[in-house]
């Protein structure tokens, strides 16, 4: 039977293609080639077009699949991010598209997506399924080349049980970024960026452990050649509530240092990253309403037309940033601690009982400031000295280039260009870090069956991997057009394998 303690399920959100659910409501029906050409876009053609092609044709009919078997009530409280997209939006900036898609839990115990697993565990129990919880794989075993079973010990007894696989074994355990010396080891670019974690020691490890993975290789498979990467943990940057909206971005010495408008919050990120240490600093001005409806729906953006979360909600935040809150310390006190206590019961539920935050959390990482005057701005947000002459001047220039609708200095699309010239102004300062690892998109080369290749890139028999297991949907990094692309690539690759293994 399932036992809940043993089970460690997180994430909220799932990006698919086409569900019915999305086209019943409105959003568009994409075309699966511009999918596909999407990610091999954004991957440079490293990824694998076998794997996308599943995903770009199939997750819209696997989620509806996974949704119809639950309650009813799972669809009343889903949402859909960008349901309601940004009206001047041409679904295309420097040569990238975006896809409206990503179907959103609740971050809520009853109806969010870890209690939708649980459910689905329970129907597959129902059916005759046979789960071994609280039992740990250890190995594969192979005759005469083939994989014919895995090894595993049950964590309670210590006892080890042989389970013996008639038509093949397949790896769906996840990813390694729970696993530091896989990571430092693994990822290049990571590790350089952060000295081995040497700069940056608090960051949180939040993934799985790599045992798939290590299975997997132990069995004679092939991982991913590098540029091996992840989600988050390269890019830095982001602007709060403002997410991934492509403001005006300055470094420490008040510099304009990139193109804000590419890939989002991916896109700047990885040149934020390699800004000086410090913070990282967003700026706009009070026409953000207006000009929110002309930015993209990249991952983290703000969702402008959202009836919860969106205009509406976001001034009245903003507003509170010009009361006189002198009076209110006390009442503050307690507000941030029931948020803090909030935030560690979300956070528990997305990654686990036993998370626990790091020093990095729930520190002040990320901070917005409001002013009338940009020198008071400037002020409010520590620049000094000459810093704060270059954000003055960045600011100046950065005005003059909008007005002229031509980006000279970093070559910003023209329709992002918006001049920072309507008070109150704003801006958010981000520590610069390397925000740890939250997933990593790396693993097992696989073929479009999903079967787990050699070093000769030649099929190993029974041997299959799956999800975050397998490698080459994100390779370089996660630059998804869809936000929540992980768990959707994961869903519908693992229906896919599974339906061909049950074939066989």
């Amino acid at each position: 039977a399932m036992n809940e303690k043993y089970l460690n399920i997180f994430g909220h959100d799932v990006g698919v293609i086409n569900s019915r659910i999305a086209l019943d409501r409105g959003v568009p029906r994409w075309d699966p080639i511009d999918v596909m050409q999407e990610y091999q876009r954004r991957s440079l053609n490293r990824c694998n077009t076998d794997l996308i092609r599943i995903y770009a044709n199939q997750s819209g009919e696997c989620f509806d699949w996974f949704i119809d078997a639950l309650d009813p009530a799972y669809k009343e409280h889903l949402g859909i991010e960008f349901e309601h997209p940004p009206k001047y939006y041409e679904w295309e900036y420097h040569g990238y598209k975006t896809f409206v898609g990503t179907m959103k839990f609740p971050h809520t115990k009853e109806y969010g997506l870890p209690q939708a697993i649980k459910d689905t565990i329970a129907l597959f129990q129902a059916k005759g399924g046979v789960t071994h919880f609280f039992t740990r794989a250890e190995y594969l075993e192979k005759a005469d080349g083939r994989v014919t079973g895995v090894i595993c010990q049950d964590r309670a007894t210590k006892e080890y049980i042989r389970l013996n696989a008639n038509k093949g074994v397949i790896l769906a355990a996840g990813d390694f970024s729970g696993n530091q010396e896989m990571v430092y080891d693994l990822m290049d670019e990571f590790a350089e960026l952060t000295h081995n974690g040497e700069r940056y020691p608090d960051m949180p490890f939040l993934g799985r452990d790599g045992s798939g993975i290590k299975m997997g290789l132990w069995a004679g498979g092939h991982i991913q050649e590098g540029l091996r990467g992840g989600m988050y943990c390269s890019a830095c940057g982001q602007a709060g509530m403002m997410g991934a909206a492509p403001f005006l971005k300055l470094n420490a010495n008040g510099k304009r240092y990139t193109n804000e408008g590419i890939m989002g919050h991916f896109g700047s990120g990885y040149r934020a990253i390699r800004q000086p240490g410090g913070y990282i600093y967003t700026i706009w001005d009070d026409n953000w309403p207006e000009q929110l409806q002309y930015f993209t729906t990249e991952h983290v953006s703000p969702d402008i037309n959202n009836p919860d979360h969106g205009e509406a909600f976001m001034r009245q935040v903003f507003q509170h940033l010009f009361e006189d809150r002198k009076d209110k310390v006390q009442g503050d006190e307690k507000q941030k601690q029931a948020e803090f206590e909030k935030m560690m019961e979300d956070q528990r539920l997305q990654y686990g009982p036993d998370w626990k935050p790091t020093k990095r959390m729930p520190g002040p990482q990320c901070e917005t400031f409001a002013a009338y005057s940009l020198e008071e701005l400037a002020d409010k947000l520590g620049f000094e000295g000459e810093a704060k002459e270059n954000f003055l001047r960045s600011i100046e220039r950065y005005n003059e280039l909008a007005r002229l609708g031509r980006d000279e200095d970093y070559a910003k699309d023209a329709r992002l260009l918006f001049p920072i010239e309507k008070a109150p102004f704003y801006g958010v300062r981000t520590v610069k870090d390397a925000q740890g690892v939250f997933v990593s998109t790396a693993g097992l080369v696989v073929d479009g069956n999903q079967q787990v290749l050699d070093d000769d890139l030649a099929p190993i028999p029974g041997l299959f991997a799956s999800g975050n297991c397998a490698g080459e949907v994100f390779p370089i990094s996660y630059f998804t057009p869809v936000s929540g692309s992980s768990i959707g690539t994961c869903q519908t690759l693992g229906r896919a394998v599974g339906r061909y293994v049950g074939s066989l």
